[in-house]
């Protein structure tokens, strides 16, 4: 399990720095924890990952085309699988 979680950091997908791919284990497992208690409570819980959205200007909330289509799809899908589109 190491030696593939080393080779990941060392190529990461998005073509961020490697630094940003070292995730937290104390702030993953506090997320997962969340996710838990929220679909035991009955929500739908969606997650998009960094690398989904590395083109985006915080400063100016602009973001680009891939983005923008990621988002747009997933929505369709979200709204048509409660039939609300």
């Amino acid at each position: 399990m190491q030696a593939v979680r080393s080779a990941s950091l060392r190529r990461p997908r998005c073509g961020r720095p490697k630094s940003i791919h070292r995730g937290c284990e104390a702030l993953y497992a506090e997320t997962v924890a969340e996710d838990r208690r929220l679909k035991l409570m009955g929500y739908e819980v969606y997650r998009f990952g960094g690398c989904e959205f590395v083109d985006v200007a915080l400063e100016s909330w602009a973001i680009g085309k891939r983005e923008q289509e990621t988002v747009g799809e997933f929505f369709d899908r979200l709204l048509k699988k409660h039939r609300a589109l």
